[in-house]
């Protein structure tokens, strides 16, 4: 019977344990790792960051309107520039959280009733959370409903 602890990334903090088999034992040693990290990382004054994606949309000149627009509410994002291409198309490129722009494809696709798409969605880099956000992961996390 074995328990492991897996790497830790820069990117996510993961204990976890096999338990095919394991003894009290190992059972015991791996929640006291875990209520270990998680001490450390509420008195670390740990900041949570989370991946911010580039987003270009493309598609015709009537329907810029309506997706830069709900792009600046929908992402909370005024990261953005629109180009005005020949031929009546505009392409928009933007950062956003990857978590809000993951399904921005079937948004701008019902605003633009077929015509506009994505591009393009590429991880570029990791950004710290917003305060109020952060706060209601830490409670859940604190809370025992989140877990590593």
């Amino acid at each position: 019977s074995q328990s492991r602890v897996s790497q830790w990334n820069t990117s996510e903090a993961v204990v976890s344990t096999q338990s095919t088999g394991a003894s009290d034992h190992d059972r015991k040693l791996a929640q006291a790792v875990r209520t270990a990290v998680r001490d450390a990382l509420s008195q670390a004054g740990v900041v949570l960051c989370e991946p911010f994606a580039d987003v270009v949309v493309e598609g015709p000149m009537a329907c810029n309107g309506a997706i830069v627009s709900d792009f600046m509410c929908r992402i909370g994002s005024s990261e953005y520039e629109v180009e005005y291409g020949a031929g009546g198309v505009f392409t928009m490129r933007g950062n956003a959280p990857l978590s809000q722009a993951m399904d921005y494809v079937a948004v701008v696709r019902s605003l633009s009733r077929g015509l506009a798409a994505v591009q393009k969605i590429e991880m570029t880099r990791y950004c710290a959370m917003e305060p109020e956000a952060s706060e209601n992961l830490v409670k859940l996390f604190k809370s025992g409903q989140l877990s590593m």
